[in-house]
């Protein structure tokens, strides 16, 4: 589809068919999630695909009784790093550093850089950087949904902690952010037959 018509197309599904993703559209929509632009470069995010029923059950119980979690075709966790900045930046560097088949010990200084750039803050305000981050991750992960005729839902409406605890994001040094649910649409939800709503350009932009 063209953008406009995929992104007029596109809306918050309340109903998924049982329907299945083919493996190929999601591995496409995560690379796509995966070359989203981010601070530096660094993106402070990871996904958790949660494919198992039983964990999905487990995690319904802290989404406000969404059911979308459990019967949706896939469901997507952006969780965000807990562990600093030093390791966010290192474990980028040293990707770079394996792509660019560099010495890591070439990038000292600007590793140097970017933790005293992004270091200054205390953690807490570091990890809220991350969310930031990863919700621009997930606006590419909507919009190349929609254009490849996907349905998704993203959901704040959770209960992150319990998220966290069932998935075990702890350990990882990870917390959640923010789920989506992707699928295709069930002919039976009416939401998708509403008109969207949404302000004209001459009401949403303001020029100076």
């Amino acid at each position: 589809m063209e953008l406009l018509d995929a992104l007029n197309w596109r809306y918050a599904v309340k109903q998924f068919s049982e329907d299945i993703i083919p493996d190929a559209v999601i591995a496409n929509l995560i690379r796509a999630t995966s070359l989203t632009p981010s601070c530096y470069g660094l993106q402070p995010y990871q996904i958790i695909q949660v494919n198992d029923r039983s964990v999905r059950e487990k995690l319904l119980t802290h989404s406000w009784g969404q059911d979308k979690v459990v019967e949706c075709s896939h469901l997507l966790v952006f969780t965000v790093s807990t562990a600093g900045i030093e390791s966010i930046v290192d474990r980028y560097l040293h990707q770079q550093a394996h792509i660019n088949d560099e010495a890591i010990s070439e990038l000292e200084d600007f590793r140097a850089y970017l933790i005293r750039t992004l270091g200054a803050k205390p953690n807490e305000q570091v990890i809220e950087w991350a969310h930031r981050q990863a919700y621009i991750a997930l606006g590419n992960l909507l919009t190349s949904a929609a254009v490849s005729a996907i349905d998704t839902c993203p959901m704040e409406g959770i209960d992150a902690a319990g998220f966290d605890e069932v998935l075990g994001l702890q350990a990882l040094d990870l917390t959640t952010s923010v789920v989506c649910t992707l699928g295709y649409r069930n002919t039976g939800d009416k939401h998708a037959l509403k008109p969207k709503i949404r302000f004209a350009n001459s009401d949403f932009l303001r020029e100076v």
